[in-house]
């Protein structure tokens, strides 16, 4: 498994190199589109960072639970760099996709081989290289 952070200025990836972390996709609660990527150990005070400078209403719809900030950290930036290939990307981190295109293009990007390269430097290979978890609301975060 593997994990992952928010993205702050000043925070130093290799230390929360053994820190649960997570790749999530958040969108806007009642439309299909866009979606953020991104990466936070802390998902609910994410959601709520992300709310304050957004006009709709947002809600985690699906987080890849990860145990290497290095796995996750190179998981998103795939998925990054596969959405933007594809014309997807919108502004930073959020792209014109679906909730359900961005978990396929997070789970493939978590089994590209550079990314399992990194994952095998540090560990014996386990089939089982994430889990993910839907959300059906802030109370499953508990």
């Amino acid at each position: 498994m593997a994990k992952i952070i928010s993205h702050n200025a000043g925070t130093d990836f290799c230390d929360l190199k053994d820190t649960e972390c997570h790749v999530y996709i958040i969108k806007p609660t009642k439309r299909l589109k866009p979606c953020k990527i991104g990466i936070a150990r802390d998902l609910r005070k994410r959601l709520s960072c992300l709310q304050v400078g957004h006009w709709l209403p947002l809600h985690i719809f699906q987080y890849f639970r990860f145990d290497s900030v290095e796995f996750a950290f190179a998981v998103e930036q795939a998925s990054h760099r596969s959405l933007s290939d594809a014309g997807k990307r919108l502004k930073g981190e959020w792209f014109n996709v679906t909730g359900e295109e961005a978990c396929l293009v997070v789970r493939a990007a978590s089994q590209s081989s550079s990314v399992l390269e990194l994952q095998m430097a540090d560990d014996p290979y386990d089939e089982d290289l994430f889990q993910y978890e839907m959300v059906a609301d802030d109370d499953d975060l508990s």
